[in-house]
């Protein structure tokens, strides 16, 4: 059934991409495909192909042996990606999203780090001509990257396998159940917060930290030990990456090359999540700056900070000290570190064999 070159062709709803079979001399389709050109060039060519919707590509995928070296390279390194997707889906990581017409779709995710690191090795195993896609209206021409291409499939195995036949009977709405999309852009808002924490490439933690108390000359009454929380951001991709939050502002290149570009926002969406939750994320999301959050026993008050204010004798730049209420940071997703932990690591980059590394998107 497969015996030609393979490559998956994304859709708006991500259940209704196909696979273009092409390079048999048959098809009733016709596809444009990107090509290699002298001189470090691309250039593009209209190919003969046949569309097989995903549902009935992926039987035939699953049942092939990405080591059978009978099988084109396309196709070996699609089936791996086929696999991999619906042990995704086995594993339950799914997102309900909202599409760009304001309708239901599941997306794959969120990835872990072995997932993230396993898509980088088979996207560098893609051969050229099983990512030959151009990006549309771009220019220069632009070329669609092995990794995106793999996500999109994972989508689409994802919207695929969520709306089994009896799904429909088992919920009360149609959304994220039945075949045909379903209207749910009064979701949006919810389920843009919901996706963006759990798919975000930095996630917000605190590490308690303790607050020496005062000589004992200085004492006037007894004191109470407290502790003092400090922000940090992990990276989703490399979990011993982890460096507290004042660094965005006050270093902004240092943490944006670990973290990626969207590590301010993956910070500030966070915080907007917890605010709701946890009072004085509130305040650290309109001071634009990372503090610490020195929590005691009792009621709790609004939260101070240095400089002009009173800070229960914290006098540490970035410091916040409030005392601790009901609810605490746990509510708003935070994870607690005990002690300061380092970060470690790097980032490569890697071009696609067969095509200009500045032709990738």
């Amino acid at each position: 059934m497969l015996d030609g070159e393979l490559i998956f062709v994304p859709g708006e709803i991500p259940r209704r991409g196909v696979f273009a079979l092409w390079g048999t001399g048959s098809g009733h389709a016709k596809l444009e495909l990107v090509f290699p050109r002298g001189s470090g060039g691309i250039r593009k060519r209209m190919m003969t192909a046949e569309f097989i919707p995903v549902a009935e590509a992926l039987p035939a995928l699953l049942a092939i042996d990405p080591n059978e070296p009978r099988l084109r390279r396309s196709t070996r390194v699609w089936a791996a990606a086929a696999a991999a997707g619906v042990g995704l889906v086995a594993r339950g990581r799914l997102l309900p999203t909202v599409g760009a017409d304001d309708t239901d779709i599941w997306r794959a995710g969120p990835l872990d780090p072995a997932d993230l690191s396993w898509l980088r090795e088979l996207a560098a195993a893609f051969p050229p001509t099983a990512h030959a896609l151009a990006v549309p209206g771009t220019r220069p021409m632009r070329l669609r990257s092995p990794e995106a291409l793999v996500r999109d499939l994972w989508d689409a195995i994802a919207d695929l396998i969520a709306r089994s036949p009896a799904a429909p009977r088992t919920t009360a709405s149609p959304a994220f159940a039945a075949a045909e999309p379903t209207h749910v852009g009064d979701l949006a808002e919810w389920l843009a917060d919901t996706t963006d924490g759990l798919s975000a490439g930095a996630r917000l933690g605190l590490r308690i930290e303790a607050v020496l108390a005062p000589p004992a000359a200085e004492v006037v009454v007894a004191v109470e030990p407290a502790f003092r929380l400090v922000l940090q951001l992990r990276s989703t991709a490399e979990p011993s990456l982890i460096v507290d939050a004042a660094t965005l502002w006050n270093q902004p290149e240092t943490v944006l090359t670990k973290f990626g570009p969207q590590a301010e926002t993956d910070l500030l969406l966070a915080l907007r999540r917890g605010a709701p939750v946890w009072p004085p994320l509130a305040e650290v999301l309109q001071q634009g700056e990372s503090v610490g959050h020195r929590p005691r026993r009792r009621r709790a008050r609004q939260p101070a900070w240095p400089g002009g204010r009173a800070t229960g004798g914290c006098r540490h730049r970035g410091t916040l000290a409030v005392q601790h209420g009901g609810r605490g940071p746990e509510a708003a997703g935070c994870r607690h570190a005990g002690a300061r932990e380092g970060d470690r690591g790097g980032v490569r980059a890697r071009s696609t064999a067969g095509f200009p590394l500045a032709a990738h998107a």
